[in-house]
C-alpha cells in the first residue's frame, strides 16, 4: 500500500539546537523532534561557534541516541540541516557599531539587523526554491528579518499560487515587552537608556507588523498569547503550546510547604549554586549582578565552602566582579559541554528582575533535577507547582532564606528537584 508523500518543513533557528546548552535549545530540539513525526524537516540555523560537520553530526546523533529505537530511526531519516557560522550574533551593540548605524539610519530596531547575514539569506532563498516547503517555521522574531522579503513575495503570490507555504512563528517572548522591562532598570545609563527606549518603540512596531504576516503563531503561555493578540488584533491564529508537563510520580503528595520554615544552616556545608545564561543578554547580566551584589555576600560569609558557577558567554558591558569571596565564583565563559557543570551543582538560581515570556533556562535546571530558587519573573509562564519544582523568592531576604533552606535540607532538595 502506498503512503502519501510527507510534507516538507523549512525550520529557521537562531542557533544549532542539538548541543542542548540551555532551555531554548531544548525547546527547539523538542519542537523539531515533534515535527519529524509528521513531516520532513530541514533546519537552517546560525551558530556563534564554528562547528565542523563531524561535530554537528555527533550532536544530532547524541540527541537521537536518547530516543526509543523506532523514534530514533524516524527522526534520523526525516531530519537534515545546515549551519551558518556567524560569530557576531551574540556580540553586544557596542561591538557592532556598523549594524547599529544601519538600524539607526533606517529607523529599524537593532533586533532586525542583529542577524543579517548574506550567506544565510542566500541559502534561505535557495532552499525555498529547491525544497518548495509546505511550511516555513521560524523559532525567533529576529529571524523574520531574513525572511521579510520572501514573506512579501509569498504574500503577493497568494492568489496565484495555491501551494504557498504556511508561515509559522514560534514566539519565545513578546519581544517589545522584553526590551521595555529592561528600560526601567537603566535610569543611570544616560544615552543607553535613551537608546533602549527607542529600541523598545521600534521593536514594538516591527513586532506588530511582522506578526500579522504569519498564518499561525505559537506561544509558550496564555499570557504571551493575550499580549500578542492585544498588540496585533489581526493575528490569524494563535496556539498555546506549553513548554512541558512534568509526570509527577505521586500527584496526591502535598507540596512540602511544612518544611519551608527557616532552619539553622550548618556552617561549612558543601553546596554549589549554578546560573546558566549568556551574559551579553542584559536580563541575564542584570540578574547575576543583582545576585552578586545583594545576595552572594551574605551567603558567602555564612557558608565558607559555598561556590557559584556562572555558565555562559562573558559580559562585555557590566562589571560582575564579586565583592566577597570572588575566588568561589567561577565564570566559565561559553562551554561546549554543559552536563558536567550541572552535575556538580545542587541548586539552580533564577534571580531575574527584567524580561518577558518564559525563562527557558528553568527547563535546564528541571531536566537535570536541580531545585530552583527564583523570583516571580524567573518562572513566569511555566506551569510548574511552587514548592514542588521551585521555591519563590520575592526579595533579597527571601532569596537568602530559601537558598539557606535548601543547603540545610538535602531531603528537601530531592523533593523539589
Amino acid at each position: 500500500m502506498s503512503h502519501p508523500q510527507l510534507p516538507t518543513i523549512l525550520y529557521l533557528a537562531e542557533s544549532f539546537p542539538f548541543d542542548l546548552a540551555g532551555g531554548y535549545q531544548q525547546r527547539i530540539s523538542s519542537t523539531i523532534l515533534t515535527l519529524t513525526t509528521q513531516a520532513r524537516v530541514r533546519l537552517l540555523s546560525f551558530h556563534p561557534q564554528s562547528l565542523t560537520l563531524k561535530q554537528q553530526t555527533c550532536l544530532v546523533t547524541d540527541f537521537a541516541n536518547q530516543l526509543p529505537p523506532a523514534l530514533k530511526t524516524q527522526f534520523l531519516s526525516r531530519f537534515s540541516w545546515e549551519v551558518i557560522y556567524e560569530p557576531k550574533i551574540h556580540q553586544p551593540i557596542q561591538e557592532r557599531w556598523r549594524e547599529w548605524l544601519k538600524s539607526f539610519l533606517t529607523q529599524q530596531p537593532f533586533l532586525v539587523w542583529q542577524y543579517q547575514n548574506s550567506e544565510f539569506n542566500l541559502r534561505l532563498k535557495n532552499l525555498i526554491n529547491q525544497l518548495k516547503p509546505q511550511v516555513i517555521h521560524i523559532s525567533h522574531l529576529r529571524l523574520a528579518a531574513n525572511l521579510i522579503q520572501q514573506l512579501d513575495q509569498l504574500r503577493s503570490a497568494e492568489t496565484t499560487t495555491p501551494t504557498r507555504p504556511r508561515l509559522i512563528y514560534e514566539a519565545v517572548n513578546v519581544e517589545w515587552q522584553l526590551i521595555a522591562s529592561q528600560v526601567q532598570y537603566l535610569s543611570k545609563w544616560g544615552r543607553w537608556r535613551w537608546w533602549w527606549w527607542r529600541e523598545e518603540k521600534l521593536t514594538q512596531n516591527f513586532e506588530r507588523r511582522v506578526t500579522a504576516m504569519f498564518d499561525l503563531i505559537i506561544t509558550l503561555s496564555d499570557q504571551d498569547a493575550r499580549d500578542l493578540k492585544k498588540l496585533q488584533p489581526k493575528i490569524r491564529q494563535i496556539l498555546v503550546w506549553p513548554v512541558t508537563q512534568l509526570p509527577w510520580q505521586n500527584d496526591s503528595a502535598p507540596a512540602p510547604t511544612s518544611t519551608l520554615a527557616l532552619t539553622q544552616t550548618p556552617v561549612g556545608t558543601d553546596c554549589n549554586l549554578v546560573f546558566v545564561g549568556n551574559l551579553n543578554w542584559l536580563p541575564n547580566a542584570d540578574a547575576i549582578k543583582w545576585f552578586l551584589t545583594e545576595v552572594w555576600p551574605t551567603l558567602a560569609l555564612t557558608h565558607p565552602n559555598l561556590k557559584l558557577s556562572v555558565i555562559g558567554e562573558s559580559c562585555s558591558f557590566l562589571t560582575l566582579t564579586p565583592r566577597v569571596a570572588a575566588e568561589r565564583v567561577i565564570f566559565t565563559g561559553f562551554v561546549t559541554e554543559l552536563e558536567s557543570w550541572l552535575n556538580q551543582a545542587q541548586i539552580g538560581i533564577l534571580p531575574f528582575r527584567m524580561g518577558s515570556g518564559v525563562r527557558l533556562k528553568a527547563l535546564t535546571y528541571i531536566f537535570h533535577n536541580l531545585p530552583i530558587v527564583s523570583t516571580q519573573l524567573g518562572m513566569q509562564g511555566l506551569d510548574f507547582p511552587k514548592n514542588q519544582t521551585f521555591l519563590l523568592a520575592k526579595n533579597k531576604s527571601e532569596f537568602i532564606q530559601k537558598i539557606n533552606l535548601l543547603i540545610a535540607n538535602p531531603q528537601l532538595r530531592t523533593q523539589i528537584s
